[in-house]
């Protein structure tokens, strides 16, 4: 079973990059910070007080979901309104015994409007109607424990199973079977999950790669020159590079445009000093908000991110948000 804390960057785009503010979840904090990407200032703490949080997704509406649970304990899923005063919800909380229970919320996904949730603990994809969240289905098997991000693409669900070491694919009915291996690279077990807008998938690995699978061939596409390190999560930003997130400290961001793999360093590198927290101790980022500014590469955009607010407790997930006003 995969009981490593979780770190990951993930981004849900705004309209267009400059419109869209930065969220970073602090899953052992229990906060959600929020930036503006335009210069990365603070813009203050957008939620307090969370229990051990895994995942930020998005609605059509832009009310904020997040999963949560610790390692061997249950899942729930939680909304955040930022309107009307800010109220949080409880959108998933099935009690023992029903379907639909969670053991551990990780990854979420959206597919034909409906919410799948991973449950970790059992190794299995769970479908709910949204915004009710009536339990639907179990609609995909993995390993038991071993799921960390999920991702939909062309209307096929798929997930990262670390503990089987392997990329799945699941059935196109979604009909709760056993996922098909879909990549697989020996000694590369997968922890974060992207994909571009080709329909390439990019998953980060225990051998401190990045891989670019097509369909049809596994390319090594980051992280021979030793920049990651245990790199847990993977998203595709609004600028079309891919961020990936190490529990070492670092944040790098890669190009996704060449047809060969990047040579040399990563286009732009956030790196932070080790985090404090008697929770995570030294291995652990205490907070996106502590890195020092993008390294400006080949053009790079350069965001600084504000230092003046400090925030105790571990790794981080990060997700633009709709800007407004």
């Amino acid at each position: 079973m995969l009981f490593l804390s979780s770190l990951a960057v993930v981004l849900a785009l705004g309209n267009a990059a400059a419109e869209s503010d930065l969220l970073v979840l602090m899953s052992e904090a229990g906060r959600v910070e929020r930036y503006d990407t335009a210069n990365g200032a603070h813009v203050g703490t957008l939620l307090s007080g969370l229990p051990t949080a895994n995942d930020l997704l998005f609605d059509a509406e832009g009310r904020l979901l997040i999963s949560t649970g610790a390692p061997g304990g249950p899942g729930t899923v939680l909304r955040f309104d930022p309107r009307n005063g800010g109220k949080v919800e409880t959108l998933l909380d099935i009690p023992e015994g029903y379907g639909g229970r969670l053991f551990r919320a990780t990854g979420m996904a959206w597919h034909e409007g409906d919410l799948l949730v991973a449950s970790q603990g059992d190794g299995k994809v769970q479908r709910y109607s949204y915004p009710s969240g009536e339990w639907l289905a179990d609609i995909a098997l993995a390993s038991p424990g071993g799921m960390t991000q999920i991702a939909t693409h062309g209307g096929r669900l798929f997930v990262t199973d670390f503990a089987a070491q392997a990329l799945r694919r699941a059935a196109e009915k979604l009909d709760g079977t056993m996922s098909e291996v879909w990549a697989q690279q020996p000694g590369d077990a997968p922890w974060g999950l992207a994909f571009d807008g080709e329909g390439r998938a990019y998953f980060s690995t225990s051998a401190n790669r990045i891989l670019r699978f097509d369909g049809i061939a596994i390319q090594e596409w980051a992280g021979a020159g030793g920049v990651l390190n245990t790199p847990i999560g993977l998203a595709l930003g609004p600028d079309r590079q891919l961020y990936s997130a190490s529990l070492a400290g670092q944040v790098t961001v890669w190009k996704t445009t060449p047809i060969s793999p990047p040579s040399g360093p990563a286009p732009r590198l956030l790196q932070g000093p080790p985090s404090k927290s008697k929770f995570l101790a030294a291995k652990f980022l205490a907070a996106v908000v502590s890195m020092i500014p993008f390294a400006e590469v080949h053009g790079a955009k350069i965001i600084t991110l504000d230092v003046s607010a400090p925030i105790s407790g571990g790794g981080g997930f990060c997700r633009a948000a709709p800007r407004r006003g």
